[in-house]
Formats: C-alpha cells, sequence, structure tokens
C-alpha cells in the first residue's frame, strides 16, 4: 500500500515538473478578477477600521487576504484537477510564497506608517507590494501581459514615491493620502480584471 502510495505521489511530482517545465500553469482567470474587486474594496474601507484603531485595521485586511487566499486554493485545486494534477506545482507555490511575503511585510509597514503618520507612503507601498509578486510571477509563467502590467505598475508606485521624496511635506497631508488610495484602487484592480479577462481567454485557446 505504501509503495502505490509513493508511486502516486512521484506521478503527481512528474506530471507538476512537465507543467512547469512548459511553463504552462494551471490557472483559473476569475480569481484575478475577484483579486481586484476584493483588493479595491479592501483599499476603499480599510481607512475607516484603521482610524477606529490599528488592531482593527490590520485585522480587517487580515480576514479580506485570507478569504482571497482560500477563495484561490479551492480554484486552483479544481482547475488542477482538470489537468490530473493532485498538487500544486513547484511554480503555482512559488507564485503563492512570494505574493504571501509581500503582502505580509506591506500589513506591517501599513501599521508602522499609519501609526508614525506617514500615511501617504501606504498606498504606493501597496501598488509596490502587489505589483513585485506579479512581475516575477510573469517571468515564470512566461505570461507577457503579467510582465507588462506589473512594470507599468511598478512604474506608478516609483513615481508616487519619488513625487513624496521631492514633497516631503505632504506625507501626512490628508487630501494627498486619499488621492494616493483613488490611484491605488484605479490602477490595481482595473489591472487584475484584465490580466483575469486575458489569462481566461489564454486558457481558453489551450
Amino acid at each position: 500500500m505504501e509503495n502505490k502510495e509513493e508511486v502516486l505521489k512521484q506521478l503527481n511530482e512528474i506530471k507538476g515538473a512537465l507543467a512547469d517545465s512548459s511553463k504552462f500553469v494551471p490557472y483559473n482567470g476569475n480569481m484575478l478578477i475577484i483579486w481586484g474587486v476584493l483588493g479595491g474594496l479592501m483599499l476603499y474601507f480599510s481607512p475607516v477600521f484603521f482610524y477606529s484603531s490599528v488592531t482593527s485595521g490590520v485585522i480587517f485586511l487580515t480576514v479580506g487576504f485570507l478569504a482571497g487566499f482560500l477563495l484561490e486554493l479551492y480554484l486552483t485545486r479544481k482547475e488542477n484537477e482538470k489537468y490530473q494534477l493532485e498538487q500544486f506545482t513547484a511554480i503555482q507555490k512559488g507564485i503563492e510564497y512570494s505574493y504571501t511575503i509581500a503582502i505580509l511585510f506591506a500589513l506591517i509597514f501599513t501599521a508602522i506608517f499609519f501609526q508614525a503618520n506617514t500615511k501617504s507612503l501606504i498606498y504606493p507601498m501597496w501598488i509596490f507590494a502587489i505589483s513585485f509578486p506579479g512581475f516575477i510571477t510573469g517571468f515564470l509563467v512566461n505570461h507577457k501581459a503579467f510582465k507588462v502590467v506589473s512594470v507599468l505598475t511598478l512604474l506608478v508606485s516609483l513615481s508616487m514615491f519619488c513625487y513624496i521624496a521631492l514633497n516631503i511635506d505632504i506625507i501626512s497631508d490628508q487630501t494627498f493620502v486619499d488621492f494616493t488610495r483613488i490611484i491605488a484602487i484605479a490602477v490595481l484592480t482595473p489591472s487584475y480584471i484584465y490580466l483575469g479577462i486575458d489569462m481566461n481567454k489564454r486558457f481558453s485557446c489551450v
């Protein structure tokens, strides 16, 4: 019985390796659309919780991301079943780890920036935290749209940081903070909705 399980495990690993070697990583594009909408809602409503207390703000974002990751786990498993993959491939794991690490650091920095009254740094930081793993993902799966969109959003983040550096007096200006929040939503939400639609088209052609 143990030998049979070992053989099945090895077969699953071989299937995963073949999927990775072909740069074909099963993914449900609808999850990217969901992330775009969910991320936009979290960015929009998070100030309400943070101004109540930093703890409630962090909890709000943590719950939102956990819900998103659990849904992504379910949809990825369903997608893998279509290709008889019973385990996540190495590339799928790498993508999830890179996003998870970036988000954990972003949550910590959000709490720090908010308490330090340097709120203008929060939203450029979130754009960077989401875009950089996306840039890595584009290379891992050889997906041009991911690369292009991620580079463009990283440039937006860089431009925002440079503007703040040159106008440091606005680092705690609430009007500018609200403006950067609108930019973050306007940049990230449409980007991930577009990537989800593009990913679904890509898999419909496979």
